[in-house]
């Protein structure tokens, strides 16, 4: 999910804007990252956002369809530590986009997808 770090596309983004990425668990919260840490309470502010749907291409149909993916899909985007990822990238600024797709990496690595 992308939406504008502050604000709805609808009424307040503009071309120099900066964008704020998100990903939903399997019951459709939506987990973001920032410096602060991870963030499980603000599914009501993305209500006008762009929804980007590319599970099956990127894991493949069979993984997604597993019936344990969705306990799989949560235990991955919460099995990271932000202040250690953040340190590494030392990305600070775009640091929801690194975090993403740290998370997607973490279900690539651990479910030996690769």
């Amino acid at each position: 999910m992308i939406k504008p770090t502050k604000g709805d596309f609808l009424l307040d983004y503009q071309n120099r804007n900066n964008l704020h990425i998100g990903i939903t668990d399997s019951k459709g919260s939506v987990v973001e990252y920032d410096v602060e840490g991870i963030h499980t309470d603000r599914s009501q502010e993305w209500g006008r956002c762009v929804v980007l749907d590319g599970l099956s291409s990127a894991f493949g149909k069979d993984v997604v369809e597993d019936a344990d993916w969705p306990e799989y899909w949560d235990i991955c985007l919460e099995g990271r530590d932000l202040l250690a990822e953040s340190k590494r990238f030392q990305l600070l600024t775009s640091i929801c986009l690194n975090r993403n797709i740290g998370s997607c990496q973490n279900v690539l690595d651990g479910g030996g997808l690769r």
